[in-house]
Order: C-alpha cells, then structure tokens, then sequence
C-alpha cells in the first residue's frame, strides 16, 4: 500500500477516535447532570420552604449525634397538619408518639408508646397546653392506670388512680393546678385507709386515717398543713389517747461534757 495511503487512513482512525472520545465525554457529561439532577431533587424532597420563609411541605427532624429520624409530619405554610410521628435515639428508632393536628395546628391530640408500642397515655393538647382528659395506662396493658382533667395545661377536676384490677385506689379534686377538697385512698377490697380535706395543695380541715381492715388508727384537723386542735389516736379500733396539736415537746437539760 502507497505511503499517502497508509498516511490517509490513520488520519481517519485518529479523527474516528477523537469523535468517539467526544461522544464518550459527552455521554459521562450527560450521566453527571443526570445524576446531580436527582441528586438536587432528592435534596428538596423534604425540609423546604414557603415564599414568605415558612415550613413548608415535608419536615424531617434528625438526632444529632446518631443522625437517626427523631420526627416527620407536614406542614402547610408554617402551620402543623395531620400526623406527625416521633422516633426514640436507640438502634430501633421506634415509634415514640405521635400527634393529629386540627384546628389550624392550635389543637392536637397525641399518644405515647412504650418500646413494644403499648399505649402509655394519651390526650389533647390546646395551643400545646393539656386540656380535657388524659389517661394513663399500666405497664404493658390495656388497664387505665390514672385519669387527670386539665384546663390550659393546669390540673383542674377530679384525678383517679386505679388499682391494675380497675379499682380505684384514690381519687381526688384539683383546682388551677392544687389539690383541693376531698381525698381519698383505698385499698384494692375498696376499704378507704385515708379520708382527708385540702385547700391550695395543703391538708386542711378533718383527716382520718386507717389501717388496711378498715379500722380508725387517728383523726383530727389540719390547718393549712399542719396538724392543729385534739387529736384521737386508736389501737385495735379503740381511742387509746387524744392529744393537743401541736403537741409540746420536752427537753431535758443535761450536763455538757468538757471536750478535752
């Protein structure tokens, strides 16, 4: 083959190279839009915002230490709508709570899970302040363990406790926050061991306590928190002594031995 020949095709094969070399760039070029395109849309699939600056869309809370999801839920313009849902910061991230927002995210009711995603309690929140009832469960069961009523996030109402049987073991009356009223405790035979008067979080008036069997062990009146007047005290249902409260101590006055 003629010099000119062999010279003619490798200028071809060069520029045959070339132009699939271009194409291979162009290809590589191509496949990194691609994959910073998904890349960008992936990164705004969740935690945007709105034009005026507020949350908006799908929200996603991480732990900083173990960067494992601690909340998601959605929001509308800044404003808390349906289901959010919160995890706990173990290697099971389970499923701790959750809250249903309502009312243009001012109201909220939620639940609380134990690791195995038993109910603990659960109750509405009013602007994030408790309000209405709230109920507790017993470990691992089904079996209310204490209803409490409150009004802007104070205990106000009646609070009971419950025995894991469903008896009631206390009930009691609560005003802005303070036990006020009657009180009660009684045994799981439902026999009241104590029958007692509060005002603003203190014992005051009648008070009187007994043994499991149901008999009188003392009585007597409490004045703002402190035991005041004649107090009976008994002994296998009969009065063994009454006392004037406060009662007075005696001192006996000793000689003080010389430190030497």
């Amino acid at each position: 083959m003629p010099r000119s020949e062999c010279y003619k095709l490798w200028n071809n094969s060069l520029f045959l190279n070339k132009k699939n070399e271009m194409k291979n760039i162009r290809m590589l070029l191509l496949i990194i839009i691609l994959n910073s395109a998904q890349l960008c849309l992936a990164q705004t699939e969740f935690n945007n915002f709105d034009v005026n600056g507020k949350k908006n869309g799908i929200w996603k809370g991480f732990y900083q230490d173990s960067r494992q999801l601690r909340f998601e839920g959605v929001f509308e313009n800044g404003i808390e709508v349906g289901v959010f849902k919160f995890y706990d910061n173990t290697e099971s991230n389970s499923n701790v709570s959750t809250r249903t927002f309502s009312k243009n995210g001012s109201v909220a009711a939620n639940v609380f899970f134990d690791a195995k995603g038993n109910i603990i309690s659960q109750g509405t929140t009013v602007n994030k302040l408790n309000d209405g009832v709230w109920t507790f469960f017993h470990e691992g069961s089904k079996e209310i363990r204490m209803t409490e009523n409150y009004v802007k996030g104070e205990l106000n109402g009646a609070k009971k406790i419950f025995y894991k049987s469903n008896i009631l073991a206390e009930e009691s009356d609560f005003k802005d926050g303070l036990k006020t009223g009657i009180y009660k405790i009684y045994t799981e035979k439902g026999l009241v061991i104590e029958e007692s008067n509060f005002k603003n979080g203190e014992y005051n008036g009648l008070a009187i306590f007994s043994a499991p069997s149901g008999t009188i062990i003392s009585k007597g009146n409490f004045v703002m928190g402190a035991k005041k007047g004649k107090w009976q005290f008994f002994e296998n249902g009969k009065l063994k002594k009454e006392v004037m409260m406060p009662e007075k101590i005696k001192f006996k006055i000793g000689k003080v031995k010389k430190i030497e």
